[in-house]
């Protein structure tokens, strides 16, 4: 249980940490020096100060992925992509593997064939449309003669 409530505590100061450092940032971009150097100045303090809570990126991404994603549901996470943007990436592509979205459905599925596009209970309801057009097209170009 005590374990539990340390883990609860790390959360709470790395999230405390996270907003206090977003608030704070537009204050340390100074735009008439460095430009986009110093935004990434910026947003590598913003790691650093963070991973000084606790030094695993993976966690503290994680963490800020569920507040900002789930529990505020922020709409501007700049910061933390910016910040913790290469860890983010890397767990979004362990996490989905070979899965593509299906654009008919969007429901996630692994792909099984060379070209596949689709899911394939959608690949085959646009085999059969394309059959019946096809039967149609050939009916009526076989009218018209």
């Amino acid at each position: 249980m005590i374990k539990e409530l340390d883990m609860v505590h790390l959360n709470l100061r790395i999230i405390t940490k996270y907003e206090e450092l977003d608030k704070k940032k537009r204050f340390m971009i100074n735009k008439s020096h460095g430009g986009s150097e110093n935004y990434n100045y910026v947003y590598q303090y913003i790691r650093e100060e963070i991973l000084t809570i606790y030094n695993n990126p993976q966690y503290v991404a994680n963490v800020l992925v569920e507040y900002l994603y789930g529990i505020k549901n922020a709409k501007n996470k700049t910061t933390l992509w910016n910040s913790f943007g290469d860890v983010l990436v890397a767990n979004l592509k362990k996490n989905l593997g070979d899965s593509i979205l299906c654009p008919d459905c969007n429901v996630r599925f692994e792909v099984t064939k060379q070209r596949q596009a689709k899911c394939l209970s959608c690949q085959e309801n646009t085999k059969k449309e394309k059959a019946k057009a096809r039967k149609v097209k050939f009916k009526n170009k076989k009218m018209t003669k």
